[in-house]
């Protein structure tokens, strides 16, 4: 699973770095999506018995940069 510091990584970078307003903006709604979609996908990958929605999910989790418990 993420954790909370890697979620709130790429919003201390941006703080550190003079980066515009609406740059920041958008580096951390960007995060936020992501977050939440690796979030979508672990629900998924936890409580479906399906084996093509938990192989999707899978994907979602992996490629979201997140990890797989098993």
């Amino acid at each position: 699973m993420t954790t909370v510091s890697s979620r709130t990584e790429s919003s201390a970078l941006t703080a550190a770095n003079a980066l515009p307003a609406v740059d920041k903006d958008f580096v951390q709604a960007a995060t936020m999506a992501s977050s939440t979609h690796i979030d979508a996908a672990e629900l998924a990958h936890k409580n479906t018995a399906n084996a093509d929605v938990r192989s999707c999910a899978r994907h979602m989790i992996v490629a979201g940069g997140g990890t797989i418990d098993r």
